[in-house]
């Protein structure tokens, strides 16, 4: 049966099954992509394995038993629904050659999405949930997450991660679809398009070279609008080789610019961050992209779903330390181990496997869940009464940080997920021993980093801790 202890963080978008060829040579067949899986991984760099990390996978009848076995054992919680009378979303990828910097990607299949309504309660009750979709889907998600989610919890989930399909950020419509994208984007706590997305939406194609200035106009109007119930939201735009864009309208320093991790001295930043084209099955299609970098580090081979893993590393970040801009170091270190390879990053270490989540409880009838979540609010209230007491726990989540390296941490192709954090932060300029490099309020911290969850409105409008 499954546990009932709510996950960190659980992914809703697509499961995509990749066939690769190399100068039309198969390197790689039924491996596993699409958006969902990428921010899984992402998010399980920094994340522990068992429960943590929950993906819901909505394949089809012929969804080999091979890649489930192989999510699972990332330490991955699993919700696997093998569609009847459907064919999983299949993505052919040709690279022209070794450089693999230009690639034609052709689908097939069924386009199959997932259902918040069929979540095990696990889920719905996770700390972060991140969506990959249209946004013209943003509400139907947020309504189905809320109305399903057990009834002990909040009304709202603690914090929703938005990214948007990639096939969906061009229409011919443009007025009427940015409208669609600016209302949806006020139902959720984190908006994170690539550069390139977000030019879309307006109808406009990035600047040669690249024009720092130009993605942070864009973006501007997108927080004018609104990210969030209450403007309070986070809008992150993943810029492939030239960093992440961290803006917000509460934030002494508006716009600011957080490094990829590989670096060159030619460019001084290398690729880490592009998204993957695998979640672009609204269309079955063929379509091209390549890469605007011109020389790439020697370790970025394939940069496949470094930005969808960035949001689930990034994710995990703000969660632990409140920090917009430490969160998106997070971000780019689990994109640093995606564009190592073709495929998914190696996972040595201690061998923690997945719970079994095949038996569903109802969100009405678990008790347990009640408890569970009743005793966690308490304590992330105790936690959050004072900024000292917060502080402290940032601080001690830090120190368990760094003891994983004596006890036997995890590794990821061979290297450290926390001293490649303390190396970006300290390309960032920020100091690893301080999580304290902003001045938060109360009513931001309830908003920014517990998200809704823990928030409520006052009889004078104010926000405080429930």
């Amino acid at each position: 049966m499954a546990s009932s202890s709510p996950t960190t963080f659980t992914s809703l978008g697509q499961t995509v099954l990749d066939d690769v060829y190399v100068s039309d040579t198969l390197v790689a067949k039924n491996a596993l992509g699409g958006g969902a899986v990428w921010s899984a991984i992402g998010a399980r760099v920094f994340a522990k394995g068992g429960q943590e990390v929950a993906l819901q996978v909505a394949g089809g009848e012929d969804f080999p038993a091979s890649a489930e076995e192989e999510l699972r054992g990332y330490g991955i919680a699993l919700d696997l629904e093998r569609r009847q009378g459907a064919t999983s979303t299949r993505a052919e990828l040709r690279y022209a050659n070794s450089s693999l910097e230009t690639r034609a990607v052709k689908f097939s299949g069924d386009l199959i999405r997932p259902d918040p309504s069929n979540l095990p309660n696990f889920m719905l009750a996770s700390k972060v949930v991140h969506l990959d979709c249209a946004p013209e889907d943003v509400s139907g998600y947020v309504d189905n997450l809320n109305q399903y989610r057990p009834p002990d919890a909040s009304h709202q989930v603690s914090l929703i991660i938005y990214e948007p399909c990639p096939s969906t950020c061009v229409s011919e419509n443009v007025s009427d679809h940015l409208t669609s994208l600016l209302d949806a984007i006020k139902n959720v706590d984190v908006f994170s398009p690539n550069h390139i997305e977000l030019l879309a939406f307006f109808d406009q194609k990035p600047n040669m070279p690249f024009d720092a200035g130009q993605i942070e106009a864009y973006a501007r109007i997108c927080l004018l609008s609104g990210v969030g119930r209450y403007g309070e939201g986070l809008l992150v735009v993943r810029c492939a080789e030239n960093g992440a864009l961290v803006m917000s309208d509460w934030r002494e320093e508006p716009a600011t610019w957080v490094p990829a991790y590989w670096t060159n001295t030619e460019r001084g930043i290398a690729s880490t961050d592009d998204d993957d084209d695998d979640n672009d099955t609204n269309q079955i299609e063929s379509h091209s992209t390549m890469s605007t970098t011109p020389t790439r580090h020697p370790s970025v081979v394939d940069t496949t779903g470094a930005g969808n893993a960035f949001l689930g590393g990034f994710a995990i970040g703000l969660w632990r330390t409140g920090d917009p801009m430490r969160a998106a170091c997070y971000g780019a270190v689990s994109s640093s181990f995606v564009v190592q390879q073709i495929g998914l990053p190696k996972l040595t270490g201690p061998s923690i496997a997945a719970p079994d989540t095949s038996s569903k409880t109802s969100s009405k009838a678990n008790s347990e869940i009640i408890k569970v979540m009743q005793e966690m609010r308490a304590e992330i209230r105790e936690l959050s009464k004072t900024y000292d007491n917060f502080k402290k726990d940032a601080a001690d989540a830090r120190r368990r940080l760094r003891r994983g390296l004596e006890e036997g941490e995890e590794k990821w192709n061979g290297d450290s997920p926390a001293e490649r954090l303390r190396t970006l932060y300290a390309k960032a300029g920020l100091n690893p021993d301080d999580y304290n490099g902003e001045t938060f309020t109360l009513k931001e911290a309830a908003a920014t980093w517990l998200g809704q969850w823990l928030t409520a409105s006052s009889d004078d409008g104010s926000i405080f801790l429930g």
